[in-house]
């Protein structure tokens, strides 16, 4: 976890403007982007954020898989970094995970994509204690 998001931070210094960092983060969520929406059922679904996102979870030898599906790219980037941190994770490191960790991308998000990234966070959480 920690290196996704040591490389993750280090992009996001490197940034000159906000406007840098919405750019960056539409083209995670495009090259991330794949069609999933077999994913888009009522038991993937994260309630409680704005834009509409699915996450689903598979446990492999007690390391963690998560596939997601975001109808918007900005969410989807979001989505994506967070998933990717979370894949190859135990349950107990997922359960360790807090919102903090996430400051980087964070900081730079609206007060609503902050309460979706946390109930991404939540949702993962629901999915590993299942």
């Amino acid at each position: 976890m920690l290196k996704t998001l040591d490389k993750i931070s280090s992009t996001v210094k490197d940034f000159g403007d906000h406007r840098q960092f919405e750019d960056w983060l539409m083209e995670v969520g495009r090259s991330s982007r794949t069609d999933t929406k077999e994913l888009c059922t009522d038991i993937n679904y994260v309630s409680g954020c704005t834009s509409n996102v699915w996450i689903t979870g598979n446990n492999n030898d007690n390391k963690w898989k998560f596939n997601y599906y975001s109808s918007t790219l900005f969410t989807n980037g979001i989505v994506s970094i967070l998933c990717e941190t979370c894949n190859d994770m135990t349950t107990t490191e997922i359960n360790d995970i807090t919102f903090s960790e996430f400051d980087i991308i964070a900081s730079q998000i609206t007060l609503n994509k902050k309460k979706g990234l946390q109930a991404m966070i939540n949702h993962i959480k629901n999915i590993v204690n299942t």
